[in-house]
This record gives C-alpha cells, sequence and structure tokens, in this order.
C-alpha cells in the first residue's frame, strides 16, 4: 500500500509522464482520484495507455485552425480551448487537446495526448476502472489548479454508432456494446463535479466524417500519428476535425441562440 507522502507526490506535482513513471518505479498500484465518488481507487499503471504528443504539434494545429476560421482564432486567443475525442467500442480510443490562451500561455502549459482505453463490457472491472482513468486525466489537479485550464470551454466529440441496412443480420442478438458505452460517457461527461460541459458543447459524428479528411497522410504531417494504436488515431482524426471545422459551427449556434435570447421579448 502506498504511503500519505506517495500518494500526495502521484497526485499533485509532475506531468502525466513523470506520474506513470513515478508510480511504475514504485511497483506498486497507482492511485488515482474517483472524483465522482469522492473515494480513492487503485489502477495499475500497465493499465493506462497515455501517449503524451509533441508540443509542437498542438501548436501548429491550433494555427492552422486560426487561419481556417476567425471565430476560432478569437476562441484560442482570448479564452483558450479543450478538446476531448472519444472512439468507444470494446477499446475506446481517446485524445485530448488543451491550447491555453494567449495571455496566458507562458504560465500555463498545454496538454495534448491520446491513448486508448479497455472497455469490453460495460460494467466490466476493466471498463469501470479506465473510464475513472480518464475522467482524472481531465480533473488532474495538476491541470485544474490553472485558472485558464478551468475557464476554457471543453468541446467532446464522440464517434456516433450506426447499424447500416447492410449489416442488420449481423446485428441480431446484438447486446449494442457501444451504444451504450457512448450514452454511458455522456452521461458521465455532463455531471461531473469540476468540469461542467454544456449539452451543446457534446457532438455524436460519424467515423466517415472524420477519416475523409484526416487520412493517415495527414496526421503523419502534423507528427501526431501513432503506430499499432488504430483506435486512439480515430480519436486524433475527430480532435483534428473537430478543431478546424465543427468547432466554428458549435461557437456560431452558441452565439444566435444568445443574441436570440437577449432579444427576446
Amino acid at each position: 500500500m502506498a504511503k500519505k507522502q506517495d500518494f500526495d507526490r502521484l497526485h499533485y506535482t509532475g506531468s502525466l509522464k513523470e506520474q506513470l513513471e513515478y508510480a511504475k518505479a514504485k511497483k506498486s498500484p497507482m492511485e488515482l482520484i474517483d472524483l465522482m465518488g469522492g473515494e480513492s481507487y487503485a489502477i495499475h499503471h500497465e493499465k493506462i495507455d497515455l501517449h503524451e504528443l509533441p508540443e509542437t504539434s498542438r501548436v501548429q494545429l491550433c494555427e492552422f485552425a486560426s487561419k481556417l476560421n476567425p471565430m476560432t482564432s478569437a476562441q484560442l486567443r482570448e479564452r483558450g480551448i479543450r478538446i476531448l475525442t472519444l472512439d468507444p467500442g470494446h477499446t475506446t480510443g481517446y485524445s485530448f487537446l488543451f491550447q491555453p490562451p494567449e495571455r496566458v500561455s507562458e504560465q500555463t502549459p498545454g496538454i495534448f495526448f491520446a491513448g486508448q482505453l479497455k472497455t469490453p463490457t460495460l460494467f466490466s472491472s476493466s471498463t469501470q476502472a479506465h473510464i475513472k482513468a480518464l475522467i482524472y486525466l481531465l480533473t488532474s489537479p495538476t491541470y485544474v489548479r490553472h485558472q485558464a485550464y478551468c475557464d476554457a470551454p471543453l468541446f467532446v466529440r464522440i464517434e456516433d454508432y450506426r447499424v447500416y441496412s447492410w449489416k442488420t443480420q449481423s446485428h441480431e442478438w446484438s447486446s449494442l456494446h457501444t451504444a451504450k458505452l457512448i450514452g454511458y460517457l455522456t452521461a458521465i461527461l455532463t455531471n461531473l463535479p469540476i468540469i461542467k460541459i454544456p449539452l451543446h458543447y457534446i457532438s455524436l459524428h460519424s467515423a466517415q466524417s472524420a477519416k475523409g479528411f484526416a487520412k493517415d497522410e495527414k496526421l503523419k504531417e502534423f507528427n501526431i500519428y501513432l503506430p499499432s494504436k488504430p483506435h486512439a488515431r480515430d480519436a486524433l482524426r475527430h480532435l483534428m476535425v473537430h478543431l478546424f471545422f465543427d468547432i466554428p459551427k458549435i461557437l456560431a449556434h452558441h452565439e444566435r441562440e444568445k443574441r436570440e435570447f437577449y432579444n427576446a421579448d
């Protein structure tokens, strides 16, 4: 059992990579905080698939997005942005990017990582542990202590699940694990105690909506191609498309709704 000072060091200092390396060096379970229930739980460090991506890639992605749309440029400059993308299934790919606003970019570090979580069945111990690990990554005290991180809106993009006509027979008696997992993840993300995510900042998109633009060559161009991690790559495809094309639409829609609300009699 880890000592209290080990627990404190693991949670409140160092980057994610340093935390994982520390847990590995101690040869003990990595103790994380279950922020949903307020209790601590253990997850072995070997189970966490986490790849920190280059800072230059994060900056280049945001610079490219700023050139594409003035609304995205203003958002990145004034408030910053957080994006979480998920490719749910028996193995769930995820990616996360935080770009701080310009005024605090030197004091507040940016964040960019991706990986894969084991989510074989909805209520298995593996699925529960990995979803809690994902929540920990989003609400880590290492990040939450920065006000700019908490103030930046969090946009969530989840790959949707569709039953196509040519696959109806193969879906007979299917438990529809991915569809249930999408609902479960959405419920958790909209009820986080620390990070409040408006429902209109969560959106579902087909796999084709990301793969059409963000092909492997595009991932390699920005140096975010992860070999042997197909689900993490799919999450990164969604992140790229969301940052470049869909977040401006969400922001514009939100502004229209706000104007209509204040102009209503």
